[in-house]
């Protein structure tokens, strides 16, 4: 009697567990909902951040000035090697904008504008897209690819993100499902690989 209160008490704490772990992950993503994403964006020795931010919403026909711009920065470790900064794949730029509805209509014009390229944006070295996303936490990102990865292999139609929640649509008969966690991953996937998650 008193093994089995004691699992039943583990099990509560661990369900338990895993709801305020969630809470903090949708807490922490909620946190990013005025930041953006902009990926290939050409990278010099020395830049105007900012001024790549503005450049980037005027092409795009999103009415912004700088004072719209919270922050922006470059994400991970700058790259030091031999090759000419016009040949080396430029660090994701990311930026908090002064409101979300700001945010959100950068990612959606991104979307309607699916050709932008540096040279519209006066960028040198060869072609390569440019494309603004919303911004997601590690934990978020490392599932949105696998999910990406893994729906398309099992023959999902749609996969996306919105609002830093994650969605999967088989075909157009079939209805949305958001993914919350690696559980619900590993529930709608069982035979996929157990990949490590990030928090």
């Amino acid at each position: 009697m008193i093994e089995r209160n004691f699992e039943e008490r583990t099990l509560t704490l661990n369900r338990n567990l895993l709801t305020i772990k969630s809470l903090i992950r949708r807490q922490n993503q909620d946190a990013l909902e005025k930041d953006i994403i902009i990926t290939n964006l050409y990278e010099p020795c020395v830049e105007n951040l900012t001024y790549l931010v503005y450049r980037v919403a005027h092409v795009l026909g999103v009415y912004l000035t700088i004072y719209d711009i919270v922050s922006v920065e470059r994400l991970g470790s700058r790259r030091f090697e031999e090759a000419s900064p016009l040949l080396l794949k430029p660090r994701p730029v990311a930026a908090r904008l002064s409101t979300r509805r700001l945010a959100e209509e950068m990612v959606q014009r991104s979307r309607v504008l699916r050709n932008l390229n540096n040279e519209h944006l006066d960028l040198p070295g060869p072609r390569r897209r440019v494309v603004v996303h919303e911004r997601l936490t590690r934990y978020f990102e490392h599932l949105y690819k696998e999910l990406r990865s893994t729906g398309r292999q099992q023959g999902y139609k749609y996969i996306w993100r919105k609002r830093g929640h994650l969605y999967v649509r088989r075909t157009d008969n079939h209805p949305a499902q958001e993914v919350r966690s690696w559980e619900e991953f590993h529930s709608m996937f069982p035979n996929s690989v157990d990949v490590e998650s990030v928090d």
